[in-house]
């Protein structure tokens, strides 16, 4: 199983996916578990426990304050990046990408499509909502949706399952008592 992130720190979407690796430790203890990231940083941490192996590798994320250097400079890369995320699905009984920008493995999805689910958790808007619609119909993955608001912004695919997950980050493990009485 490789599992696939964008992010590196510990924001809602790193802890999210942190969750489902760990998920997908418990429902499969003996899996081989890659995680693949942009780079090292706080996540790893928390991922250790959960993942067979942690390797760091560029991804091709659609990002919006990067989309024209992404439409020109790095155009060059993304045939790299496809064929790279494309063995991976090929060499991986299931690839689970979490995020819709990771545009590489969305491309190299429509090749094997029944070996890639990608979670969407974000509602893009403007022109980069157009564009990541578009590459999730055409992926033919498996969709998963953070809530049905996510769900009816790409609208059901015609060629692949979606279903809705709600995140289920948990929550801090208790409030601290109030010692301040006002005065």
């Amino acid at each position: 199983i490789a599992c696939i992130h964008q992010g590196y720190e510990l924001y809602g979407s790193d802890r999210s996916f942190a969750e489902s690796v760990a998920a997908l430790r418990a429902a499969f203890p003996s899996a081989d578990i890659e995680v693949v990231l942009p780079r090292g940083g706080p996540i790893v941490q928390i991922l250790e426990p959960h993942a067979t192996r942690i390797v760091f590798e560029p991804l091709w994320v659609l990002r919006r304050q990067a989309i024209a250097r992404l439409a020109t400079i790095e155009m060059a890369r993304l045939p790299v990046a496809v064929l790279r995320a494309w063995r991976r699905l090929r060499d991986c009984d299931l690839t689970y990408v979490n995020t819709s920008i990771v545009a590489d493995y969305a491309l190299a999805a429509r090749l094997l499509p029944d070996k890639a689910v990608l979670h969407i958790h974000e509602i893009p808007e403007g022109a980069m909502r157009r564009i990541l619609v578009g590459l999730m119909h055409w992926s033919h993955a498996d969709l998963i949706f953070n809530s049905r608001a996510t769900r009816a912004a790409f609208g059901e695919p015609r060629s692949a399952r979606s279903h809705v997950v709600y995140n289920g980050v948990a929550g801090p493990p208790a409030a601290e008592a109030m010692t301040y009485d006002g005065k």
